[in-house]
């Protein structure tokens, strides 16, 4: 698949750009989240706008990897490369923690990449102020139209 080597090549470029530690450059299966955890991150996508939910499924490929020390993270492929676009990390640690906690993380990390924001490590403020804006929106959505 074409899009394993876009990522990987990527994750190499971006390798010590950073103090944060960067997901491992090794996909594989291993990464694949649990079935238990994609249902998770489904269930919290279907409750968003449609266009939101859409791009989730098409441009988003989640998985899991225990090297990052922090909860989650967007890494943008960029809009020439076939789907899915952006990869949302998600660190093992997170499935431990409340639901709430989950829900925000996983909501914040499709904000950036819905958003458009580049994916680095380093993201600025007004991005992350962005994302929380967004994921309070898509909250009060889902309350308000699906329950």
């Amino acid at each position: 698949m074409e899009w394993i080597k876009v990522l990987l090549d990527e994750l190499d470029r971006s390798k010590g750009e950073s103090s944060q530690a960067k997901p491992s450059c090794e996909l594989n299966e291993a990464h694949l989240l649990a079935p238990k955890h994609k249902a998770i991150v489904m269930n919290i996508v279907e409750k968003l706008p449609p266009e939101v939910t859409e791009h989730a499924k098409k441009d988003i490929l989640f998985v899991s990897d225990p090297k990052l020390n922090i909860k989650g993270m967007n890494m943008s492929l960029g809009k020439d490369c076939n789907p899915p676009s952006d990869i949302v990390w998600l660190n093992p640690k997170l499935w431990k923690e409340e639901d709430k906690e989950i829900q925000h993380v996983v909501l914040h990390e499709i904000a950036h990449s819905y958003l458009g924001h580049s994916g680095e490590a380093d993201v600025e403020a007004t991005e992350q102020e962005e994302a929380n804006n967004k994921v309070e929106e898509w909250i009060e959505y889902a309350k308000n139209t699906r329950g």
